[in-house]
């Protein structure tokens, strides 16, 4: 938590705030206190007055929390949000609104939420919407947000004891993303299928960056590795996924989890906008989301090479030129 609120201390400083975020985190990962220690950051840059106590005893106006009321948040809930947020006028200041579980919006409640981020007044509003898990998060609300990733002590915790079993450092980094349950990352992590997986992973993210050669047909040359399991292919896009993540992290200066991919990171953050790399990560998060259903994976694999081709070069880049 300690270097996401570093960042956004360093954004309020510079009054470089977005006005909606998505902070994403198991649990554990204190996206709570992280929510609510950015937003008495935001009120005493205003004014110089102690809000601590007052946001967590619920006793200040500016800051709005929607919780879910049983199994979802409802439209009747993001409707008194918007009501208590027409009143601008009458109170002073930044008004912040916390959603928590944002994933367990219902549709009408997330129709609500979206119509009223289109509002005027939303400009005076900082937005912190938190999740457990991104990829149930509605893509429509997703593309709205500046993403946040927490990591869990977890992830850490695992790793290093899959190094002290002399597991490889990059098996070690990545098994803990797919797997939380030790003898399951352990297990993977000495997997043949998912080691060779981590290979084609790898020289991707170097063919996308020196464009060595059309990624369609190193896929077609690597079908057998990425098509041997429906969810062999989807661990790859979510590998994917985590490095588009660590350039984000990287541009936001964040700690990244592919330490071992550091160089392709720096060339790839300095080419290419947060938003391009965010629209790369919802489009990733979208195929995920459409294997769930039937889908010719060739096809997949095409349109997959299609959305890493969506990079932008300057001339002469290369991984030898840092």
């Amino acid at each position: 938590m300690k270097q996401a609120l570093s960042f956004f201390e360093k954004a309020i400083r510079n009054n470089r705030l977005a006005h909606l975020y998505l902070i994403s985190g198991p649990k554990g990962s204190k996206k709570n206190d992280l929510a609510l220690e950015v937003a008495i950051r935001v009120l005493e840059k205003e004014n110089e007055i102690d809000y601590k106590e007052k946001i967590k005893a619920g006793n200040i106006a500016n800051v709005f929390i929607v919780e879910k009321d049983g199994e979802l948040i409802k439209k009747e809930q993001i409707q008194a949000l918007q009501q208590e947020f027409s009143k601008t006028a009458l109170v002073e200041g930044k008004r912040i609104f916390i959603i928590k579980n944002i994933e367990k919006i219902s549709n009408s409640a997330a129709n609500s939420l979206l119509k009223f981020l289109e509002e005027p007044e939303s400009d005076k509003t900082l937005g912190l919407l938190l999740t457990e898990n991104i990829d149930d998060v509605l893509a429509t609300i997703r593309s709205r947000s500046q993403i946040i990733h927490l990591k869990s002590m977890e992830e850490d915790k695992i790793k290093e004891m899959l190094l002290k079993d002399n597991i490889d450092i990059k098996a070690a980094t990545l098994a803990p993303f797919v797997t939380k349950d030790i003898e399951e990352a352990k297990s993977l992590a000495e997997d043949e299928e998912f080691l060779n997986l981590i290979n084609v992973f790898e020289e991707t993210i170097k063919i996308m960056i020196e464009k060595s050669e059309p990624l369609t047909l190193f896929f077609a040359k690597n079908r057998d590795a990425l098509l041997i399991r429906r969810e062999v292919l989807k661990i790859f896009i979510e590998l994917l996924i985590l490095y588009f993540l660590d350039i984000i992290y990287y541009k936001t200066n964040q700690e990244i989890k592919h330490a071992f991919l550091n160089d392709t990171i720096i060339i790839y953050s300095n080419n290419n906008s947060l938003e391009n790399v965010n629209e790369i990560i919802f489009d990733l998060q979208t195929i995920i989301m459409e294997m769930n259903y039937f889908v010719n994976l060739d096809l997949t694999i095409e349109k997959l090479a299609s959305i890493l081709n969506k990079g932008k070069w300057n001339n002469g880049s290369s991984i030898s030129s840092i």
